[in-house]
């Protein structure tokens, strides 16, 4: 397994590659006494709550415990809830909301909480502002080595809101070639949602048919930085229907050569990586932790749970794309496809259908996962893949606007030559045991193993909120592991 993060030696169009990069800074690499940056993240249930009990008691101190997910150069804290179910565990870290009703105040009561914290460190401090200042914001995060930065605040909702901190860093604004390049799309989008697009930071898993086209399409809407991932290398068979690959890339890894490509499309301060390894490999675990969103193209179950428990533990919304060309004995011959965008709190098994017994059974013995297609499906139609590409895209574009609110799953079927898409409504589903997961972060890293023996046992539903000391042992415990 590994894992390269390389900036594009070149941009298209023939741009001058000298101009600064967005991510030129050297700050924070995580070397020898460096100050760590952090993030905070949260769903939009809880930002609503602690905007609400702020603003009828400002004086108020709310504590959440917190997930923690830890990278070399940041922190981020992850709270899905205002308290974990039946407080079965703390968190590694807290959040500590204080409200303020004018800006000198918010200064005010963020040095008042960090000089008394009701809680121990890690820790990240927060003042919003309430009435006149609604929407004002500071904070600061509290490690064992003192104070540090909170860099951003991000709301897990759609248009992926980031509240702003004051004083407010700069924003990127595009620069001249950027506008004329993605001009089209900036008119069709707007300038504030291609912005957030071009900022998604998107963490590719599976880059064959579909995934190599999602790529594609990610860098030419104007995307700056993503990871691609896949264990496999290029064979042959491969170089039919996918997309940024010739017979030339034929034994590279696939994640390298899609990687090349990208670069070859994508401005010069552009930063994409690639993984030569699987959705249970640790430098997957490292590049979904720094994703601002997962994006799942793969071909089986195992691989599919694996992602939509990273996306739990570490709060990231998801897509996940699977398309089939299938011969069932009662309808014949038959095309489809399955879009899945997915915010936390729903997840693959509670909305998708994922067959949790036998996509555990994978990820604790990868040996047993199916690999030849041929007893799988009847085979692949790049036209197929384009489709689901094409409507999975615009599934990511509308939630950045603000459109789409809520989890969605479209399931599309061709019909006598005809495609009937629908969206199906799937009821929230009680104690689910991965959606249980949410926000952990780190920790939540203990409860696979034990969860999947349970899954793979038939046990499909939670007992409550997970206990540290509840995870397994034996195959499971080299899941992203050295």
């Amino acid at each position: 397994m590994s894992c390269r993060r390389t900036p594009c030696p070149r941009n298209r169009a023939g741009a001058d590659s000298s101009r600064p990069s967005r991510a030129s800074s050297t700050k924070g690499q995580g070397l020898p006494g460096d100050t760590v940056n952090w993030e905070l993240v949260l769903t939009r249930a809880v930002f609503a709550e602690l905007c609400r009990r702020l603003a009828e008691n400002p004086s108020r101190v709310s504590v959440c415990p917190s997930g923690l997910a830890r990278l070399p150069d940041r922190h981020t804290v992850l709270v899905s809830a205002l308290e974990f179910r039946n407080g079965a565990r703390r968190g590694e870290a807290n959040l500590v909301a204080v409200g303020a009703a004018s800006e000198a105040e918010l200064l005010a009561r963020l040095r008042a909480a960090i000089l008394r914290p009701p809680v121990d460190t890690p820790a990240v401090f927060l003042a919003l502002g309430t009435g006149d200042v609604a929407g004002a914001c500071v904070g600061q995060a509290l490690s064992w080595r003192g104070p540090e930065p909170l860099g951003a605040v991000r709301v897990i909702a759609e248009g992926l809101p980031v509240v702003r901190l004051i004083p407010s860093q700069d924003q990127y604004e595009p620069d001249s070639e950027g506008n004329e390049i993605w001009s089209r799309t900036i008119g069709a989008l707007s300038p504030p949602v291609w912005r957030r697009l071009t900022e998604l930071k998107p963490a590719i898993v599976g880059c064959g048919r579909s995934g190599s086209l999602l790529a594609g399409a990610l860098i030419r809407s104007g995307v700056q930085a993503a990871t691609v991932i896949d264990s496999d290398r290029l064979e042959l068979g491969n170089c039919g229907e996918m997309d940024l690959v010739n017979v030339a890339d034929v034994g590279r890894s696939k994640s390298q050569a899609i990687a090349d490509a990208l670069r070859s499309l994508a401005l010069a301060d552009s930063e994409i990586s690639d993984v030569l390894g699987g959705a249970t490999s640790l430098p997957a675990l490292l590049a979904a932790k720094d994703a601002h969103f997962l994006f799942g193209c793969v071909d089986n179950g195992a691989a599919r749970l694996a992602i939509t428990l990273l996306a739990q533990l570490y709060l990231k919304p998801m897509l996940d794309i699977g398309t089939g060309v299938m011969e069932t004995a009662s309808q014949g011959r038959n095309v489809g496809f399955d879009i899945r965008l997915l915010l936390p709190g729903r997840c693959l098994s509670c909305f998708g259908g994922l067959r949790l017994t036998e996509s555990a059974a994978g990820m604790q013995n990868p040996q047993s996962i199916e690999t030849d297609w041929r007893l799988q499906r009847l085979g692949s139609l790049r036209s197929l893949n384009m489709a689901a590409v094409g409507m999975g895209l615009r599934l990511v574009e509308d939630f950045l606007a603000g459109i789409i609110r809520e989890s969605t799953w479209l399931s599309a079927d061709y019909e006598d030559g005809v495609p009937r898409v629908v969206a199906p409504s799937v009821a929230p589903v009680a104690n689910c045991p991965i959606c249980a997961l949410a926000g952990l972060g780190d920790a939540g890293l203990e409860e696979v193993p034990g969860l999947l023996e349970r899954l793979e046992r038939g046990e499909s539903r939670s007992g409550g909120a997970p206990t540290m000391g509840s995870g397994g042992s034996g195959a499971t415990a080299q899941l992203w592991a050295p």
